[in-house]
C-alpha cells in the first residue's frame, strides 16, 4: 500500500503529518541531548555513555522515520516502501522499549547508591552495570524479533 498524496484522505494525511511532526521534534531533542553529552565530563560513567550511545541510535530511527514519511508520499516502488518501514518498525520499537528500560537501570543506579548491601553492590559497578544493560537489550530484541516473526505471519495467511 504505497501513499500518494492525491489518493489519501485529510485523516491519514493528518496522520502522517503528526507523525513526522512528532519524528523531527524528536530528532532535534535527541540530537541536542547527543550534543550535550558528548562534550560532558559525565562520559566517565558507563550509564552516561550508554545514554550518549543510545541517544545517537535514537537520532538515526528518527532521520529514518522521516524518511520514511517523504519516500511512502513520493510513490516509490511498493516493495522498497514496505521493505524500509517493516526496518524502520522493527527498530523503532527496539529503540523505544531499550530506552525506557535504559532509564529504569539508571533510576534503580541512582537508588542503589543510597542503598547498602546486595543491590548496592549488584548496581552500582561500572562494568557490570554495562553487561547488565546490553544483554537486556539482546533478551529485548529477541523478543520483539519473536513477536514481530508472529505477527508478520498473521498478517501473511
Amino acid at each position: 500500500y504505497v501513499l500518494r498524496v492525491n489518493e489519501v484522505s485529510a485523516y491519514e494525511r493528518s496522520f502522517w503529518i503528526s507523525r513526522s511532526t512528532v519524528a523531527a521534534t524528536a530528532f532535534l531533542l535527541n540530537l541536542v541531548m547527543s550534543i550535550v553529552l558528548a562534550r560532558s565530563t559525565l562520559l566517565k560513567k558507563s550509564f552516561y555513555s550508554l545514554m550518549l550511545i543510545f541517544n545517537t541510535v535514537t537520532v538515526a530511527f528518527q532521520a529514518i522515520i522521516i524518511l520514511d514519511v517523504i519516500v511512502s508520499h513520493t510513490g516509490l516502488d511498493e516493495q522498497r516502501v514496505l521493505i524500509i518501514r517493516i526496518v524502520v518498525n522493527c527498530f523503532e520499537l527496539i529503540s523505544w522499549y531499550f530506552t525506557s528500560t535504559l532509564v529504569f537501570l539508571i533510576g534503580l543506579n541512582r537508588l542503589a547508591i543510597l542503598t547498602t548491601g546486595p543491590i548496592s553492590s549488584f548496581f552500582a559497578g561500572r562494568y557490570e552495570y554495562r553487561y547488565h544493560s546490553f544483554s537486556e537489550f539482546g533478551i529485548i530484541f529477541f523478543f520483539l524479533l519473536v513477536c514481530y516473526r508472529i505477527i508478520v505471519f498473521q498478517i501473511v495467511d
